[in-house]
């Protein structure tokens, strides 16, 4: 099955400079999916455009055999989420607390998070092994395991599709290497992915396929 599809998509932010031109791809199931390109190459104006924050001035996205516009904000979370390259919250928010505000989309207006909703974060969290800095603050914890934070609230959100903006640019080689094998976990379990990158190497080591994204075409 081909739960997200981008056909032709092209985006401008000013009518006289083009980011993508004419971009199209296809994810299924379980896969994970590559966008190599350089910095400023529109990696990240494609991951908003499919996620439904950028509108793209022509093309369509296609998610789960609908088009996107059809979703309300909060369908669409339930059933792809977007984890961005940086994160600095505002406020001290508990890891815990952090991974739970994944359960939103499920919750009615003004509803509070249940029983069944605390249980899917403490599994969410058990998942990429930070079930034990649950009570932590999220200030206080390293870039790599914040990151992994994010992904456990993208679980906690049961969605289909993790869109990752360059999740390994600001982390050592060792949080690196953590957060690609959960990764790699994840996605053997049917869980599917887009990663931007930058980062040949990670796309050689872990990709199913890799788009080759330059100055917002399709190479390859």
């Amino acid at each position: 099955m081909i739960p997200l599809e981008a056909r032709n998509l092209s985006y401008a932010y000013i009518p006289e400079i083009t980011i993508l031109h004419d971009v199209s791809l296809k994810l299924h199931d379980g896969e994970m999916l590559y966008i190599l390109g350089r910095n400023g190459g529109g990696k990240t104006t494609l991951l908003n455009c499919l996620a439904g924050l950028l509108k793209p001035d022509n093309g369509q996205v296609i998610l789960a055999d609908s088009v996107l516009d059809a979703y309300t904000a909060a369908e669409r979370a339930q059933l792809i989420g977007l984890i961005p390259q940086l994160h600095i919250p505002a406020f001290g928010y508990s890891v815990r607390e952090m991974v739970l505000m994944g359960r939103a989309p499920h919750l009615s207006w003004l509803g509070s998070p249940t029983h069944s909703d605390h249980a899917i974060v403490e599994e969410a969290l058990e998942q990429v092994g930070l079930y034990e800095l649950r009570d932590r603050p999220y200030t206080e914890i390293s870039g790599g395991e914040r990151q992994l934070v994010l992904i456990a609230r993208g679980l906690a959100q049961k969605c289909r599709i993790l869109l990752m903006d360059e999740p390994t640019a600001h982390l050592d080689l060792s949080n690196q290497h953590r957060v690609l094998e959960i990764i790699n976990q994840l996605s053997r379990q049917g869980l599917s992915f887009i990663i931007s990158s930058h980062a040949p190497n990670d796309a050689l080591a872990y990709a199913d396929n890799v788009l080759l994204l330059n100055g917002g075409w399709v190479t390859e």
